[in-house]
């Protein structure tokens, strides 16, 4: 029992500072090997990206989102906001950011792929990281070629479109576009990919087929207007 509960902490359980400094470094390393080769391809400059560790994107998100609870308008006053934000507040934005350490995956935001370390020593280890870290990539790209947030502030219907095209595009991107940047022998590998992202880059493989690769790149600033043609 000891040696099983030991194999399974070594497996799971987040890296220690060490460790996540090096996987961050490494992921960093890809970042800088492969945002020059990709923009050759596609001509677009995706400026600078940073690899930064998962937790920070939840802890920033969850602390701004509790202030903004306990706001003077929402019925608390000072003494009290402070004190529910440290006694509260503070132990579950912890307590979040350690559960999205360990059960989330890649995220691409603002200038910088988040590194979730449980889920990156549980599931992949170093052997799909050099395709995460192109497929991340591509959500910039997609993010400059359409213009930030250029879907967001659509209603539910768009927004769930919007992220089905991004996925798809991103996906596709990973595995077709920028497939002969990776290391001879590269094995990529959509093993782990959800529904959502199978769907989507099945749409954009049926898109290309069907127009030519030259669509992909229009795809990101126009997906409405192909979306409609696609429910015509």
């Amino acid at each position: 029992m000891f040696r099983l509960s030991t194999a399974l902490s070594k497996m799971y359980i987040a890296y220690t500072g060490r460790q996540r400094e090096a996987t961050l470094g490494r992921v960093q390393s890809l970042i800088d090997k492969y945002k020059p080769l990709m923009e050759h391809v596609v001509g677009v400059n995706l400026g600078q990206i940073t690899a930064r560790e998962l937790r920070e994107l939840g802890i920033e998100y969850l602390n701004g989102m509790y202030k903004d609870i306990v706001e003077p308008e929402h019925g608390f006053n000072r003494v009290t906001a402070v004190f529910f934000y440290h006694c509260v507040g503070v132990p579950l934005i912890k307590a979040c950011a350690f559960w999205l350490d360990h059960t989330d995956t890649y995220k691409y935001y603002n200038s910088a792929i988040y590194v979730p370390f449980g889920w990156t020593k549980m599931v992949m280890g170093r052997r799909r990281l050099d395709q995460v870290v192109v497929h991340e990539l591509s959500h910039r790209l997609w993010e400059v070629l359409a213009g930030q947030d250029s879907w967001s502030d659509e209603d539910d219907r768009f927004s769930r479109r919007g992220n089905l095209f991004e996925e798809g595009f991103a996906s596709y991107c990973d595995e077709y576009l920028f497939s002969s940047l990776y290391p001879q022998g590269y094995k990529i590998d959509h093993k782990w990919d959800l529904p959502f992202h199978k769907k989507g880059r099945k749409m954009i493989e049926d898109l290309v087929k069907k127009y030519g690769e030259e669509i992909l790149l229009r795809v990101p600033l126009e997906w409405k207007s192909i979306d409609a043609q696609l429910e015509a």
